[in-house]
């Protein structure tokens, strides 16, 4: 049976011209974790930013109790270079910001269930 039930969302935000870093965000919803949907999406938009455009850093913030985020960024290639007290909803949190430069990234297969990337 089909359904149009939303999944999740990935969105990528360039930094002003010429500074040839991105910003990337997720959210996946609860029945969908766990099953490499996020991996495979990230996966793609990683391929596709860096072999398409001048992009050359990807970071990613994500709160400090974020586990499955945190596992995600890290399966991806991404490595944890700074943390932050930030607000949220007006409470006080912690921010871990992930980078990824262009020559770190691995492409073309990802870690969870070895399925392919899609083309960009």
């Amino acid at each position: 049976a089909t359904t149009s039930r939303l999944m999740g969302d990935l969105g990528i935000r360039i930094a002003d011209s010429g500074s040839g870093t991105a910003n990337m965000g997720f959210t996946i919803a609860q029945p969908f974790q766990r099953k490499g949907y996020a991996t495979v999406a990230a996966n793609a938009i990683l391929n596709c930013l860096f072999t398409r455009t001048m992009i050359q850093l990807v970071e990613a913030v994500t709160d400090a109790r974020n586990t499955a985020s945190i596992v995600l960024l890290s399966r991806l290639g991404f490595t944890r270079t700074r943390t932050d007290t930030a607000l949220f909803r007006g409470e006080p949190c912690t921010e871990h910001t992930f980078s990824l430069q262009k020559m770190m990234h691995r492409s073309h297969k990802t870690l969870s269930n070895e399925k392919e990337v899609p083309p960009c």
